[in-house]
């Protein structure tokens, strides 16, 4: 009644059997968004038996079940902000040991053994999940919890001496809803998240400033203005920030840029932008080094027309003196002959003059352009 319009869906699921973690898991993973994981199903020292794919009943259904599990879904939480996966472990595992030159018990089978050693393992996964989680800058963290002795049928293969042990157990023991609140708190305490989030900016802080150490202009062989801190999840980025609000500022003091997929993408078409503008510089620089080049070569040439112009004009010059010469002189006497050796009835036609009459204008050099 509690529940009443909530929208509930039963999903097969048999953690002896990894097929059917495949299965579950896959059709769990078509859900929109998946903000919860709860890892509260397992056996206790029961006989000795395997798992459909030949391991021993407690290690499979109780670890290996759930690791599989969450491996399938962790995609789908992954980028949801303030997800978790919830592993319920025992205070058995502080005298627990992971057999692992016998994981399937061929040699030999302690329940109780078998028990703590599952236990171990699920707090081990639950510690390492959390810790790779936060390393890999995702949304998610993974948390363990006790539910303490419970009223359930959890402890029914426990034998003979339970009866014996029961009135020492009855006044520790929780009901089966007081052994459940571990694991409510465990998936919905914001005092999970908020530690979760405060280790989560510390991270995030922690690798830009192991980046901020990393000499890569000496890699590369350059000069670097800023090394580029990639968070490729929105939710993940925003997270940090709101958690330390000067991550950003502190980052770009030590020339680092904590960018996300938007981000990124602005900052890429900023970086294009200039690298074009840049180019165009480049390109006009190159232009106007080629334009004083050409100027200075058409000085030079018009320095050479200059002595050709001064050639030409000396050679009119001198034209024009023998021809004056030859005109004052020459031909009068010529003249004179002619009209002496000549009949009366002729007359003589003047010759047309060979003067060279100069008309080539001065032209003066432009001054070379100023840098």
């Amino acid at each position: 009644s509690r529940t009443a319009t909530a929208d509930v869906a039963v999903v097969e699921l048999d953690l002896g059997s990894l097929a059917s973690v495949a299965r579950a898991g896959a059709r769990v993973a078509e859900q929109e968004q998946l903000d919860l994981l709860v890892h509260n199903a397992g056996v206790m020292v029961p006989p000795y038996g395997q798992t459909e794919d030949g391991f021993e009943t407690q290690f499979g259904v109780n670890h290996l079940g759930p690791f599989a599990l969450t491996a399938a879904l962790l995609p789908s939480m992954r980028d949801r902000a303030g997800s978790r996966v919830v592993v319920t472990s025992s205070v058995a595992h502080r005298t627990g040991r992971i057999a692992f030159d016998d994981l399937v018990a061929a040699r030999s089978y302690d329940a109780f053994e078998r028990y703590r050693q599952s236990k171990l393992a699920n707090l081990l996964f639950a510690l390492e999940l959390d810790r790779r989680l936060h390393a890999a800058g995702a949304a998610t963290t993974a948390v363990a919890c006790h539910p303490g002795i419970a009223a359930t049928d959890l402890g029914r293969h426990i034998g003979w001496f339970a009866p014996l042990v029961a009135p020492l157990v009855g006044l520790v023991r929780n009901t089966a809803a007081q052994g459940a609140w571990p694991t409510l708190m465990a998936a919905t305490d914001p005092e999970v998240r908020n530690a979760h989030m405060k280790k989560h900016g510390e991270t995030v802080r922690t690798t830009m400033l192991e980046l901020a150490k990393r000499n890569y202009a000496e890699e590369v062989g350059g000069e670097i203005d800023f090394t580029v801190m990639f968070i490729p999840i929105e939710s993940v980025a925003s997270a940090a920030f709101a958690i330390r609000p000067d991550l950003q500022e502190e980052a770009i003091q030590k020339r680092i840029l904590i960018t996300t997929p938007v981000t990124l993408i602005a900052l890429l078409r900023t970086v294009a932008i200039y690298w074009r503008q840049e180019q165009m510089a480049r390109n006009a620089k190159e232009v106007w080094g080629h334009a004083r080049e050409l100027h200075k070569r058409l000085s030079v040439f018009h320095g050479h027309l200059g002595k050709v112009k001064t050639g030409l004009e000396g050679a009119v010059n001198h034209f024009n003196k023998a021809i004056g010469s030859y005109e004052t002189r020459v031909l009068p006497q010529g003249r004179k002959i002619d009209e002496l050796s000549s009949q009366e009835t002729e007359k003589l036609q003047p010759e047309p003059s060979l003067f060279i009459e100069k008309q080539v204008t001065e032209v003066r050099a432009e001054s070379a352009p100023e840098e």
